[in-house]
Formats: C-alpha cells, sequence, structure tokens
C-alpha cells in the first residue's frame, strides 16, 4: 500500500479570497498583474473590455451606495492547502528512482568503473591474465561489502520512495495574514511572513485511530529550514489587493519565494532517508555507500603487483566510481534546487458583523497560479484557504 505524504507551509501572509465558480485561467507570468486582470481571467468567456467595465462599475456603484466595504485593516490567521502536483519539476518523481535503480544491483557498474581507471593508471597493455584475477579479487569484496551494507537500506528507500510525487499534492499553508488600507477604501497592500513548513506523511497512521488528521506531521521551523541539509530560506513577500462588491476580497499576482523541488528534497532528506535508513542527506549518504578504503584493503595484494598498482591507487579508482555513480543525483538535486518560486493570484470572500470592524472570516478563498524555475514558467497550481481574524 503507497503512503500518502503531504506538505504543510506556515506563513505569515495576506491573502485573498471568493465565494464563487473560478477557472483556473492565469493572468500570465507577469507577476505585477493588477486585481482588475485576476478577476478579468476568472470571468471564462466573458471579454476583458466587458469584466473590466463591471468591476469599475461595481466600484462605482459601491461607492455611490450607503453601503461601506470591509475595513482592510486586519490580521488573519490563515490556513491553505494547495495542489502543487502540476507544478513540480519532472526530476521530483525521477530522483529516488535514479538512487534506487542505480544502487540496487551496482556491483557490475561499479567493478567496471574502477577497472577502467586502474587500466588508465597502468597505462600500458596488459595481457588479460593479469587483469582476471584482480577483477576477480574486486568482485568479490565489493558484492561482500554491498552485500553486507546496503541492500536493505535500499529496498525500503524504494518502498518509501513511491510516495515522492505525493508530497507536494497537498500543501498546507498556516499564516498570519496582515493587510492595512491603500490609496483608498476599496485598495490595499499586505504581506506574507513564511513562519513553518509542516510535511505529512502517513505511513504507518490507522485511519479509523482518532487522532488520524494529526498523525504524521512534522513541523519544520524557519531555524529549522535554514539548518536542513538543502538549506531553505522563506523570505517576506509582498502584493498590492483590493474588495469589490463589498465583500469580495482579490489579491493580485504576486510571488512565494517556495520552490516545489526544494519541498521534495526536504522530504527526502528529512524524513524518507531517515525512515529507510537513518540518514539525512541523500548526497553524503550515497558518498559513504562504498568504503573504498575498506575495499582497496580487502583486494589480493598479490593481484595487484604484477601490475605495478598499490592499495592507494584501487582506493582512488574506487573513489572515482563511486562519483561516477552519484553524479546523476547530484546533478538531479541541483535541478529541483534551482532558484524557482510561486507566481499566486486569488480571491475569498469576506464575512463579518461590522465592516467598520474588518472582516471575521475569509471565507472559501481560492489560489492560482504557476510555478516557475530559472525564469521559465512551469506547471500550473490550485488551492484552497480560509482564515479568522486574529484576536
Amino acid at each position: 500500500m503507497v503512503a500518502r505524504m503531504t506538505i504543510c507551509i506556515v506563513a505569515t501572509v495576506t491573502l485573498a479570497c471568493s465565494g464563487g465558480e473560478q477557472t483556473t485561467t492565469d493572468v500570465g507570468a507577469d507577476e505585477s498583474g493588477s486585481a482588475a486582470d485576476f478577476y478579468t481571467a476568472d470571468v471564462g468567456a466573458e471579454s476583458e473590455e466587458q469584466f473590466s467595465a463591471e468591476v469599475t462599475g461595481d466600484l462605482a456603484a459601491d461607492q455611490e451606495s450607503e453601503a461601506q466595504p470591509y475595513l482592510l485593516e486586519a490580521n488573519y490567521e490563515i490556513e491553505h492547502l494547495l495542489d502543487l502536483t502540476g507544478a513540480l519539476p519532472g526530476e521530483a518523481g525521477q530522483l529516488l528512482n535514479l538512487v534506487v535503480d542505480t544502487y540496487y544491483n551496482p556491483q557490475s557498474i561499479l567493478l567496471d568503473l574502477i577497472v577502467a581507471s586502474l587500466v588508465q593508471q597502468v597505462g600500458e597493455p596488459v595481457p588479460d591474465e593479469f587483469w582476471s584475477p584482480l577483477e576477480d579479487s574486486l568482485s568479490d569484496v565489493i558484492n561482500d561489502w554491498l552485500l553486507m551494507n546496503t541492500p536493505d537500506c535500499i529496498q525500503d528507500l524504494f518502498v518509501v520512495g513511491q510516495d515522492v510525487v505525493q508530497i507536494a499534492s497537498q500543501v498546507e499553508l498556516r499564516s498570519l495574514t496582515m493587510v492595512s488600507p491603500g490609496q483608498d477604501l476599496y485598495f490595499c497592500q499586505g504581506a506574507h511572513y513564511w513562519q513553518q513548513v509542516i510535511l505529512t506523511w502517513k505511513a504507518g497512521c490507522d485511519p479509523l485511530a482518532p487522532g488520524y488528521a494529526e498523525c504524521g506531521k512534522y513541523v519544520f521551523t524557519v531555524e529549522d529550514l535554514l539548518a536542513a541539509a538543502i538549506p531553505i530560506s522563506l523570505e517576506p513577500t509582498e502584493f498590492t489587493c483590493m474588495v469589490a462588491n463589498i465583500d469580495d476580497f482579490i489579491v493580485d499576482t504576486h510571488s512565494w519565494n517556495v520552490t516545489p523541488g526544494l519541498l521534495v528534497l526536504l522530504a527526502v532528506n528529512e524524513i524518507l532517508l531517515p525512515a529507510a535508513c537513518g540518514e539525512n542527506d541523500l548526497v553524503a549518504w550515497l558518498h559513504q555507500m562504498l568504503d573504498c578504503q575498506a575495499v582497496a584493503n580487502a583486494v589480493w595484494t598479490e593481484t595487484l603487483e604484477p601490475l605495478g598498482l598499490s592499495v592507494p591507487q584501487v582506493e582512488s579508482a574506487c573513489l572515482e566510481a563511486v562519483e561516477s555513480l552519484v553524479f546523476p543525483v547530484q546533478e538531479t538535486v541541483e535541478l529541483l534546487s534551482a532558484e524557482g518560486g510561486l507566481k499566486i493570484h486569488g480571491k475569498c470572500g469576506l464575512v463579518g458583523t461590522d465592516p467598520n470592524l474588518g472582516a471575521d472570516t475569509l471565507a472559501d478563498g481560492l489560489w492560482f497560479g504557476h510555478a516557475s524555475v530559472n525564469g521559465t514558467q512551469g506547471g500550473d497550481l490550485e488551492g484552497q484557504f480560509t482564515g479568522q481574524k486574529e484576536l
């Protein structure tokens, strides 16, 4: 049975929401899109000119009526849920499969790489009859080492690795949303102040148990994220917003410095790898999987002398071989770590007893956006959120 893993990010955020039906049409890669631009993107077949006129009419009608929009000056405790599945780089699902494919049965690959390196060190042609004893000795040593030290861990890693693509299917965000007035009653600005990331992995949780909802949650503070094997820095993000139809709260397109690939690596290094292998740094662990000094010392010395080779040369060739195996994984990790983020816009309904005191609740919130990696637009994402005014 495949276990489900989710990610939760806790932040201080200024947000937006809406109670009506939405489309997932994005306003584009330009993060400076206005609230009216987002509202226009939400109307489906209706033309931009028609909808812009309607928004302008709504604002004018609001201003002329006795009804007042909700006061845009309050802090809200927000819970968000994003689905980043479509925004994940393709490398996310390949990472642990690459590790498993390479390391589950690596004896022949390692042997070939070590021998190729030693051949280069010898430099001149040597009859096969001198190489065969060394190859046999190396093969026995490598097989014995890997048999005693890695298969169970690799098998476990393969099992838990099936959850990697699922870890971003539900990204929960919690935030303190801060909103302040803009140029008039209908416009505002705000900021996101990230506080925590929460990863959720339901392996071993009993769905029938009373505490199932909270089971499998791993909370990472901002300090924890900076101290992770691959550090994650969450910086505040500012945005602009507006109110339309008295109680529709709209947030313009803006950037969140949350990289889906880094969330995958956080889950791998801090949850999946520790569960399978007791380690928390994938690349460092792979470098340690084969003890090249022990391998070199275990090779029969009499097989080296006819070739003019030494134990240190075997160790060096082994280290080169391990590096060659690790390189594709290292490259994939670097791709997942590439600079990027999310471009987000959204809206929600404002609910309260007195508009002059601000909304008590942000209801039926919807987020739309896409991922961005190295300036290139990635896949689309969607989300929901709700919030309560801070007391």
